[in-house]
């Protein structure tokens, strides 16, 4: 028994072991052999790139932000045990900083998911995909309606990514240049605001807030376009108020574009 590291000998074991040996005259080892449990080492904080930050007096999550091209709320995501609170950073800790995106910005009193995308679709198109990145999927925070992008700045700080964190993906194989990537088959909606087709004038009145655009042509029925994008007539005439249901294909004009796919909520106002 006391040879093996998987017995039960203990030290009640080794007193009685030691009583034989010394009433009877032998010899024999008597030690308690080494446990064979394996301490884990300590596990320490992963941190990209050693990449840490010292607060300084005056630090707040948005300067710190800016400084260092982050989003403020995976700023303080990554660090709750040291940020206590976004607006008075505790001097002396030592933060792990997310990944920079190429692009930040800071949010304004009357922004809206929307209209930052909009005001930035130059920054944040992405040229491989023909889209605009959505704000929500570079800032996953934001709630499916946008409706926590303001009330929840004082927590997180006011910068926002507009591009992907590390970059946007470059991809080698060829990709599609369509204008008309499909949301869900048969809804009539977009799942991501596109870019209007280049050398196309937007008709007017037309939303901007649209997944998938139509160019119209010579020949082209309200009837056809419907059909062939899948959206439906009262639908296609709400996002298009300069086509009429008594002679909508009348009105159609070539090189004018349509909108095919509106954003869920397209005409959505924010009360003021």
């Amino acid at each position: 028994m006391q040879s093996s590291p998987y017995s039960y000998y203990n030290q009640r074991y080794k007193y009685n072991l030691e009583t034989v040996i010394k009433n009877c005259g032998v010899t024999s080892n008597t030690t308690i052999p080494d446990d064979l449990s394996v301490t884990q080492p300590e596990d320490k904080p992963f941190c990209p790139d050693d990449s840490s930050y010292t607060t300084k007096d005056g630090d707040t999550c948005t300067s710190i932000a800016l400084d260092y091209s982050v989003a403020s709320a995976a700023l303080y995501m990554g660090n709750q045990d040291q940020i206590r609170d976004c607006n008075q950073v505790v001097v002396g800790q030592e933060l792990c900083l997310p990944l920079s995106c190429d692009h930040t910005y800071v949010l304004k009193s009357n922004d809206t998911c929307r209209s930052i995308e909009e005001a930035n679709a130059e920054i944040m198109f992405d040229n491989s995909t023909k889209r605009i990145i959505p704000l929500r999927q570079v800032n996953p925070w934001i709630d499916t309606y946008c409706s926590n992008l303001q009330s929840t700045s004082w927590a997180y700080g006011k910068v926002l990514c507009l591009t992907p964190q590390s970059g946007l993906f470059n991809a080698t194989d060829p990709v599609s240049t369509s204008y008309n990537p499909w949301g869900t088959e048969s809804s009539g909606y977009g799942s991501w605001v596109v870019l209007p087709p280049d050398n196309a004038t937007v008709a007017a009145g037309t939303t901007k807030h649209c997944g998938k655009w139509h160019t119209a042509t010579t020949g082209d029925s309200c009837t056809q376009i419907c059909v062939q994008d899948r959206i439906t007539s009262n639908l296609f005439l709400q996002v298009n108020p300069s086509l009429q249901s008594a002679n909508c294909t009348g009105l159609l004009i070539p090189g004018n574009a349509y909108c095919t796919g509106p954003m869920r909520g397209w005409n959505y106002t924010v009360a003021t």
